[in-house]
């Protein structure tokens, strides 16, 4: 009896421990303008795997350890002026609303001749005749996990964007969310950088095994830059669990940039993956 009342006290005092040792932050993400809800927003500590994403009414909660307090929490979106918070301004407050602006992108001017223009597919043209699988569980702490594949363009520019795609090897899901970007390369470690346009394409594909691609034609993207690099990133809705296999090359030496979530670093990835992107120049 004796034993037992002291596990009951030992359980008991863990929980309040436990309790006492994290606190949580909960709020909504609105345009600063329309004052509408923006979906899909990383909020998290950078470089420290910790975060979550908004929900689709832009609402979400962030459960964090008082470890935590002198660490800075940072809110960004493609399209938007990313925002900081120290964490201690923030903490004591029960919901709050975060406003993010617009960004603004200066684009420079692409002229487009009348030549006869040309098609190609760079990367992997055809589905794999043998392939491994590579398992990719996302969740709301790694909102904007991806995948970046590096293009170098020797030929003639501008360069038109016409189509982007990944070969999944196998979907257990009814759906997969997938973003496909565009960004700079940083030539001090040769990896992505930022986004370089504005423009992406967000589908929903429940395709079991093939290409999700992802549509650019109507977008008038025209690159001007010999390098750059094509991203595939994967949305998960803050309340789903998602498991895609990805079809990988095992025979080549793998040209892909992991990042585990979209404040995280972006790192060279030992596994190839097969993928294409179709332009037009």
């Amino acid at each position: 009896m004796k034993f037992a009342t002291t596990l009951i006290f030992l359980i008991l005092f863990q929980n309040i421990s436990i309790a006492q040792s994290s606190f949580t932050i909960e709020g909504i993400v609105v345009h600063a303008e329309s004052k509408n809800p923006i979906p899909l927003v990383s909020i998290g500590i950078p470089d420290l795997n910790i975060g979550t994403a908004t929900r689709m009414d832009g609402s979400f909660s962030l459960n964090l350890s008082q470890k935590l307090q002198k660490d800075t929490l940072q809110v960004s979106a493609i399209g938007y002026q990313t925002k900081k918070y120290t964490i201690p301004s923030i903490k004591n407050n029960n919901d709050i609303t975060i406003y993010l602006a617009p960004k603004i992108y200066q684009m420079e001017s692409i002229t487009v001749t009348d030549r006869n223009k040309k098609t190609k597919w760079i990367g992997k043209k055809i589905p794999p005749i043998f392939s491994a699988s590579l398992g990719i569980w996302t969740h709301p702490e790694r909102l904007g996990a991806a995948f970046a594949f590096k293009i170098n363009w020797e030929k003639q520019l501008p360069l038109q964007i016409l189509y982007s795609r990944i070969f999944l090897k196998r979907n257990t899901n009814t759906s997969v969310h997938i973003r496909c970007g565009l960004t700079e390369v940083n030539y001090e470690t040769g990896m992505p950088a930022q986004p370089l346009i504005p423009k992406t394409i967000n589908i929903t594909t429940t395709t079991q095994k093939g290409w999700a691609t992802c549509d650019f034609r109507n977008q008038d993207l025209y690159m001007d830059s010999e390098e750059f690099f094509v991203v595939f990133e994967w949305l998960t809705p803050q309340d789903e669990r998602i498991i895609p296999m990805i079809a990988t090359n095992p025979f080549f030496e793998s040209d892909t940039y992991i990042r585990h979530h979209s404040l995280a670093e972006w790192k060279k990835s030992s596994t190839d993956l097969i993928y294409s992107v179709k332009v037009e120049y």
